[in-house]
């Protein structure tokens, strides 16, 4: 069986969080995280109380390249 994962950026609100969710619905593993990284680990209990799925959070900045090396890791 064939997973799908995703690289989600802004995880804490907003499109990032609507992403974030919408991916997990779909079955998807979601790595992700936001400069804000408590109201990203909110998302992370969204996804899995409602989803039953994890999403690996992290503190993740996106204007740094070693931030997201990082994250995809």
């Amino acid at each position: 069986m064939r997973r799908l994962g995703g690289l989600v950026s802004g995880t804490a609100r907003g499109q990032g969080r609507a992403a974030a969710l919408r991916f997990a619905a779909e079955g998807a593993l979601v790595v992700g995280g936001d400069l804000r990284h408590e109201e990203a680990l909110e998302t992370q209990r969204l996804i899995a109380r409602d989803r039953g799925t994890a999403l690996t959070p992290g503190p993740l900045d996106v204007t740094g390249e070693d931030s997201v090396r990082s994250a995809a890791r």
